[in-house]
């Protein structure tokens, strides 16, 4: 190619990078701009005290109403457990969700206690159904599941416009056995005021796996009642051989009692701890629930 002609050549491909930058520039988003209005999506935070006569305790009970709350309309309704510690983190992420998932707008409530460390002594007691002699402040599940039905409940569904079939219980670790104990325990009795679960990181060996056993005894009954459960676990949650069976072995167990109304999807989460695995557990755990 002649001189002449490839210092035109260049300036030709000089002149087009430029046209491509600013049309490139022209398209830049900025992040600030995307995410300007994530924030407005739920109401701030509230939260009151509530005392139940059946717990013979005061709890503190948090609520974040989706944007454009129409009390015409009927929501979904979260109770998240460990709410001190939990509730603020699941608000935000619900709010990204709502954007990027098919989540739709749903009233956020949570369990918690005066505060984080008061949390930390109680959530044993109420979250778990077996007395241990050698260690007090266990076992009391089963007054907590009456304080949720005869007592949070109604109050929540006088206060919101809520639809009683997405009424969601979720929960995490001792949490997490706690709303299986709720499902188990409901089903062998007849009836789930709350029909959709979210358990993430349950520890299913305590208590020489009572909670097999409990599955068992609600199968046994031979009701058919409706439910969805999502029960999903770290990989590294592990500390025994034991243990790191149990999650595949729950869900065989359940799989052979075919339940003709009950959903459920169990979900190992690769390289996630007992607590890494809070977060993608509840948040794929609503994705799941309101899959149709």
């Amino acid at each position: 190619m002649k001189p002449a002609l490839l210092l035109l050549f260049v300036a030709f491909l000089f002149s087009c990078g430029q046209k491509n930058e600013k049309a490139l520039a022209t398209k830049t988003v900025d992040i600030k701009e995307f995410y300007k209005d994530v924030p407005a999506l739920y109401s701030s935070i509230k939260s009151e005290n509530m005392y139940s006569g059946i717990v013979k305790d005061t709890f503190r009970i948090y609520s974040a109403l989706p944007k454009g709350y129409d009390e015409k309309k009927k929501y979904p309704l979260v109770i998240l457990l460990d709410a001190n510690a939990y509730f603020e983190p699941f608000v935000a992420e619900t709010k990204l969700a709502t954007i990027t998932a098919d989540i739709p707008p749903i009233i956020i409530t949570g369990i918690g206690y005066k505060d984080f460390w008061a949390m930390d002594s109680l959530r044993t007691r109420d979250y778990t159904s077996v007395v241990r002699k050698d260690e007090p402040g266990f076992g009391g599940s089963g007054k907590f599941a009456r304080f949720i039905n005869e007592e949070l409940l109604p109050k929540l569904c006088k206060q919101y416009k809520v639809n009683p079939d997405t009424v969601i219980l979720i929960g995490h670790s001792f949490g997490g056995v706690c709303t299986l104990h709720y499902l188990f325990d409901g089903y062998k009795n007849g009836k789930l005021n709350i029909q959709n679960f979210i358990s993430a990181s349950p520890p299913l060996e305590d208590d020489n796996r009572l909670l097999f056993e409990m599955e068992n005894q609600a199968a046994a009954s031979k009701n058919v009642l409706p439910f969805k459960l999502y029960l999903s676990k770290g990989t590294l949650d592990v500390d025994s051989g034991a243990r790191s069976d149990a999650l595949t072995d729950l869900q065989k167990q359940m799989l052979s009692h075919h339940y003709k109304k009950g959903k459920f999807k169990f979900i190992a989460y690769g390289n996630f701890e007992h607590l890494d695995a809070a977060m993608p557990g509840f948040m794929k755990g609503l994705s799941y629930i309101f899959e149709k």
